[in-house]
């Protein structure tokens, strides 16, 4: 009896001396609050944005302060710069062309002792061209590869995909080639019509399209995101004409272009917004891993897309999957 008592008693000590140690260390080493770093993100309103912002925001907010500027049509040099300076920011994070070529004017106009802020630019078009000339900057290509959005079509639609039309300016000419590349590997024949970057465009689309309409061969076509080759102008004059006699899937990489009331485009593959901001975040934690320098990073592409099928379109004039909807995102009718 009396060993159980001691027993007993000797837990009792250790309890309390355990229970006295965690008070002191909690009282001696108080929690540290690690300071988060600023960023800034400049970006215009709408709903593509706010979905890429929730994506950042998902992957940075425990590291980072984010702030946003959310830029009117009017912005100027000067609003960029006065933002930089009031935020301070070791990192900014750029949306759309017209913003991004701004955040370029700005960066040129700084003096050389002013200390180069490392940028990750995305939702812009042609994001090499882009943000050549910039200092310590990077990107995530908004174009989705040629191969992808085939291989995501033939998933779709019980017919082949072989052989794919591509019309497009001079200056996407090695875009295009190195998506041939990786398009052969799949047995997927790209044949592109070029036509010149500048002089008139109209006519020399509408003689590019004339062509691709005389190849049978043909299975479908795809478009770049070239608002000089697609916009509201010519999809009334051209493209609707040429789809009415062209009765085979068209690719596109907006999803405004699938719409069923526009009777124009088949199927869209595009990145998930969402996602491209969670790639944006990470791209930023490897930048301030790498001690605030995009070296060797160049352009990279997006990870996740989603695509969109006009259904409309589709049920009238081709013949889908029985499993089509399990292979889609979203389905417009």
């Amino acid at each position: 009896m009396e060993l159980i008592k001691k027993v007993i008693y000797y837990k009792r000590v250790i309890t309390f001396m355990l229970v006295l140690n965690i008070l002191f260390l909690s009282f001696s080493f108080p929690s540290v609050s690690i300071a988060k770093e600023p960023l800034l993100i400049i970006r215009e309103e709408g709903e593509d944005f706010n979905a890429a912002v929730k994506g950042i925001t998902g992957e940075l907010k425990e590291d980072f302060n984010i702030n946003e500027m959310i830029a009117a049509k009017s912005v100027t040099i000067g609003n960029i710069a006065s933002k930089m300076k009031e935020v301070s920011p070791k990192i900014v994070i750029l949306m759309e062309n017209r913003l991004i070529d701004l955040y370029r004017q700005y960066q040129s106009q700084l003096k050389p002792s002013d200390p180069v802020v490392p940028s990750v630019s995305l939702m812009g078009v042609f994001m090499g061209m882009l943000i050549e000339g910039m200092k310590n900057a990077t990107g995530i290509s908004y174009e989705v590869p040629i191969m992808t959005s085939v291989m995501n079509i033939r998933a779709v639609f019980d017919m082949p995909f072989t052989k794919i039309g591509v019309v497009h300016r001079e200056f996407m000419t090695p875009f295009i080639d190195e998506n041939r590349k990786y398009c052969a590997n799949e047995k997927i024949e790209v044949v592109s019509y070029p036509i010149p970057d500048s002089g008139n465009i109209e006519s020399n689309l509408k003689k590019a399209l004339k062509q691709i309409s005389s190849d049978s061969k043909i299975d479908a076509i795809w478009i770049p995101n070239d608002s000089s080759l697609i916009n509201a102008q010519y999809l009334r004059s051209i493209w609707q004409p040429f789809r009415k006699s062209f009765e085979k899937p068209i690719i596109v990489g907006i999803e405004v272009l699938v719409k069923p009331q526009l009777k124009f485009a088949t199927f869209a593959v595009v990145p998930d917004h969402v996602e491209l901001g969670a790639q944006a975040g990470r791209l930023v934690i490897d930048i301030m891993d790498n001690e605030w320098r995009t070296d060797k990073m160049g352009i990279v592409l997006p990870y996740s897309v989603q695509k969109i099928l006009n259904y409309q379109q589709s049920k009238e004039i081709f013949k889908l999957k029985e499993n089509f909807k399990y292979k889609v995102d979203k389905i417009l009718e």
